[in-house]
């Protein structure tokens, strides 16, 4: 069975997190992704090795933002989980590692072999536009950024299901 690529059951606006931390906001949203097959729970420590190597914070305005995502190994399906913080956290820049990010707006992402630059492109345009990134960080809730978001999910064919 396959799974649509986003979905606004996918989208958290403000979740509670414990530690509100890089690794929370990260293993908050594997859960997530988790909880509908996209990947396993091993894909967590696999993103966040990652990330130790390789951050993916970007200084996209108005709000930072990042895009965390591993190899293959623990992913079931290509999928987006996003969440949008209230309180900021801290990713490294992806340019400049030792640059911190205040991050609002996390896109926790699962490749399948094969479309891994179909969605960062998609992700790249949505985090393009300052008025995009500007409207989902003031979504009222997850069907509202969903709506923002769709057309870009249309306008580059990454829409399944």
């Amino acid at each position: 069975m396959s799974l649509p690529i986003f979905t606004s059951e996918m989208i958290f606006i403000h979740p509670e997190l414990k530690d509100h931390n890089r690794e929370d906001v990260i293993q908050f949203l594997c859960a997530k992704m988790a909880d509908q097959n996209y990947v396993t729970d091993e894909y967590f420590e696999q993103v966040i090795h990652r990330e130790a190597l390789h951050p993916t914070g970007l200084p996209t305005l108005p709000a930072a933002s990042a895009v965390p995502h591993a190899d293959p190994i623990g992913v079931n399906h290509t999928g987006i989980a996003l969440a949008v913080l209230d309180k900021p956290v801290i990713f490294n820049a992806m340019d400049n590692p030792k640059l911190e990010l205040s991050v609002s707006l996390v896109f926790l992402m699962s490749f399948i072999k094969g479309d891994q630059i179909a969605v960062l492109r998609w992700i790249s345009n949505v985090l393009g536009s300052q008025e995009i990134v500007r409207s989902i960080t003031q979504a009222a809730d997850a069907e509202g950024a969903y709506r923002i978001i769709e057309p870009f999910l249309k306008n580059n064919h990454e829409s399944r299901g």
